[in-house]
């Protein structure tokens, strides 16, 4: 990969106070001359597609991402898997050009193209540089409105699918979290299985992954990002002849609001080995909720702060138990949840259990105190930027924004929003999420001294 623009990830890390663009359609060509820092901006194109848009000059290179609605959440019962081999057989060939014929033309373009499903959406992934920018867009182009979804390259993607079923079946992380899943959305899209099964895997055909990309990659609701050595006037024309004759509305089915269930419950699924693993969680809170800021600062302290976390300190440290323990916040378009793992040696594994449930529960009744809450605010304000280390990343964090709702000012506000969190705040945020008894547990291994409270649901 080439190195990353310094100069942009020093932007990136001042929070750019004062070079984030309005939000008026940005029209004109950026300034390239200019010492200001970077700046986003939003981009309209003539046919009304938005993008926004980080104009870098200091290495010759675009990277692109784009978020489509839809995704995993949309396959169909018996269909599960489609939208994800749609999305892998996507970039197996376009136009007149077969999957061998694609693949070589990106290698001389220098160019790198993916795309990916994720629960809620089709996700694309671009880059390339500067001298190679239009014939790598007129691949890109291809892509998107002629993908030719070949019985070759279907079968292939099918065999890697399988292999990696095949793989997750004996993994028993992936078991665990795959498990939690099922129980914890029971009944919802959220519970299939996004990757397909071996039953419906096989039986998916062209026509079938067709009908995801006609139904999903559409212009309404796209969220683009984009990165590097172009400007606004560039950008927008180029927008048009990239999505411009795409369907103008997806066909989506609704996907309704849910609560992650199973609380109160352990299941455990036996499989001969030294250790268990074990996936946790619970309901949490939606990116848009106002309490989001401060659950993400109570959340850090409780298992999302490393060794300095009460779950690593509580866990690890005093009672040795196991190497490491954490929990993050979840968000979906539907939902929100907090979900945690830790792995143990089996004897250990209902202690380790009773000291999470404790240590959670305490969170929930009594709040962080006041130097955690400040030493939270100092850490999450100050790493945010080391983790958007390339243009692609910093493209997708763009697309993230979006999707979001954050705004187009949400460098300038972040470290703000997480500063006007207070003490009332955190401990509000904390009573609503972390509440033991609706804690789902599930346990792959031999534990001792652990029972289930019912066995776990299919075969396994």
């Amino acid at each position: 990969m080439p190195p990353f623009p310094r100069r942009l990830v020093t932007a990136l890390l001042i929070l750019i106070p004062a070079a984030v663009a309005a939000p008026a359609a940005a029209q004109a060509p950026a300034n390239s001359a200019s010492a200001r820092p970077a700046a986003i901006e939003r981009v309209v194109s003539p046919g009304g597609i938005e993008a926004w848009l980080l104009t870098d000059r200091s290495l010759p290179l675009l990277a692109v991402s784009m978020s489509f609605p839809g995704g995993t959440a949309q396959d169909k019962p018996g269909k599960e898997g489609a939208a994800d081999l749609a999305a892998q057989v996507m970039t197996e060939g376009a136009g007149d050009l077969d999957a061998e014929a694609f693949r070589a033309k990106l290698e001389d373009l220098s160019t790198s193209l993916s795309v990916s499903a994720s629960r809620d959406s089709m996700n694309l992934s671009f880059r390339t540089l500067s001298r190679y920018r239009d014939d790598a867009l007129g691949l890109l182009r291809l892509a998107l409105l002629q993908p030719r979804f070949d019985e070759d390259a279907l079968k292939r993607a099918k065999e890697r699918q399988l292999s990696d079923l095949a793989r997750a079946a004996t993994s028993p992380g992936e078991i665990a979290r795959d498990l939690w899943w099922r129980v914890a959305f029971a009944g919802h899209p959220y519970g299939r299985d996004g990757d397909g099964t071996e039953a419906s895997v096989p039986a998916l055909t062209a026509d079938d992954l067709r009908g995801v990309w006609r139904d999903q990659i559409a212009r309404e609701g796209v969220k683009i990002g984009v990165v590097g050595d172009i400007d606004a006037a560039t950008l927008a024309p180029m927008l048009d002849a990239l999505l411009g004759r795409l369907p103008a509305k997806p066909a989506l089915s609704p996907v309704p609001p849910v609560v992650a269930g199973g609380g109160g419950d352990v299941l455990i699924v036996q499989r001969k080995q030294s250790q268990s693993v074990v996936t946790f969680g619970a309901p949490g809170l939606k990116r848009d909720d106002p309490d989001f800021e401060a659950a993400h600062l109570v959340n850090y302290i409780l298992g999302g702060g490393g060794f300095s976390a009460r779950l690593m300190r509580e866990v690890r440290e005093k009672a040795g138990l196991a190497y490491s323990v954490g929990t993050g916040l979840g968000t979906l378009d539907a939902t929100g949840f907090v979900q945690g793992n830790v792995a143990t040696a089996n004897g250990a594994v209902a202690r380790s259990i009773e000291l999470i449930r404790q240590e959670l529960g305490r969170m929930g009744s009594e709040g962080p105190t006041e130097a955690e809450l400040d030493n939270a605010k100092g850490s999450v304000i100050d790493s945010f930027a080391l983790n958007l280390d390339s243009t692609i990343r910093i493209a997708g964090f763009l697309v993230s924004l979006q999707r979001d709702g954050l705004g187009i000012d949400y460098l300038e506000t972040r470290a703000d929003r997480f500063r006007r969190v207070t003490l009332a705040d955190a401990k509000r945020a904390a009573a609503r999420i972390f509440d033991p008894v609706r804690l789902l547990f599930v346990v792959v291994g031999e534990p001792e001294s652990l029972q289930a409270t019912r066995a776990p649901p299919g075969a396994l």
